[in-house]
């Protein structure tokens, strides 16, 4: 791996040893200057688990992606680096799997740090592994919680607000044991990354986060929203507040997904509304005959 080009790319050009400073300076880099995004989805539906592959996309070709993706990559920055990381799996809701989620840990001077920057709106700082005590970071007061047989999860609290980001357990994970994971947010029309459109980056004091529809501008607590006018506005968008060019070809794809070819939607739903009022007309039919 090419590690200079890679702090490049997250804006920082000086040799760095691998300790805690640096450790810290390297995430909060990277949430503010590599996206969430799951473009790659819709567009190719399918995440590739190839560092080579990755590293051009997300490195030289200056795109972002989603924990799969850019978690992975980062571990293999660190491990490049010199630190002693081991890359772990969450879960994200009630009865989901321990597979939704992938992060680094990494162990340095008997202590250990839980560094991630794949899971959107989170802390810009490693968080310690010391479960119950509570750590201020610039994203909000966090906390590692033990719940009991072997379950750990990650709480963060705004505003006197506390929610769950994740729950893990301390198994060694490989990227190939996420694969079936990865193939059901790509494919299943319940998972959420099939279902939209989502790119987001931190920024200093906020965060911005781009849909389908709409763009939400966050500063300082204060939220504003915008709305995508087309798919052209949205191409711009994604060029302006995230610094994202497709190819001609990639652009090509996305414009004809679900999300704007309307001509699609109208005939699937034409399409839906005939096999509906077939499906109808035979029932009729049959109830017909067999009342005589």
């Amino acid at each position: 791996m090419d590690v200079k080009a890679y702090l490049a790319r997250i804006g920082i050009n000086e040799e760095l040893q691998p300790d805690i400073e640096s450790l810290r300076k390297i995430q909060s880099a990277h949430l503010l200057s590599v996206p969430f995004e799951n473009l790659n989805i819709h567009i190719y539906h399918k995440l590739s688990p190839n560092p080579e592959e990755l590293f051009e996309k997300i490195i030289l070709g200056r795109r972002g992606g989603v924990c799969y993706e850019l978690n992975y990559l980062y571990m293999l920055l660190l491990r490049e680096m010199g630190y002693d990381v081991t890359f772990y799996g969450g879960r994200t809701a009630e009865n989901s799997s321990f597979f939704d989620h992938s992060f680094p840990m990494v162990e340095l001077d008997g202590k250990k740090y839980i560094t991630d920057v794949g899971f959107g709106d989170n802390f810009l700082y490693p968080l310690e592994f010391t479960p119950d005590s509570p750590q201020l970071d610039p994203k909000g007061l966090f906390s590692v919680e033990y719940d009991g047989g072997g379950y750990y999860s990650i709480f963060k609290e705004v505003n006197q607000s506390k929610y769950r980001l994740y729950t893990f357990v301390l198994n060694k994970r490989e990227i190939a044991d996420f694969t079936e994971r990865k193939i059901f947010y790509c494919t299943s029309n319940r998972s959420h990354f099939h279902k939209n459109l989502i790119i987001s980056v931190e920024r200093e004091d906020g965060r911005i986060s781009l849909k389908q529809t709409k763009i939400l501008f966050t500063e300082n607590g204060k939220r504003k929203t915008l709305k995508v006018e087309s798919f052209h506005h949205y191409i711009n968008l994604l060029y302006e507040h995230f610094g994202i060019v497709l190819t001609p070809e990639e652009r090509r794809k996305l414009k004809y997904s679900r999300f704007w070819n309307i001509r699609y939607n109208r005939r699937k739903a034409k399409a839906l509304l005939m096999a509906s009022s077939i499906q109808q007309s035979l029932v009729h039919k049959a109830g017909t005959i067999i009342g005589g």
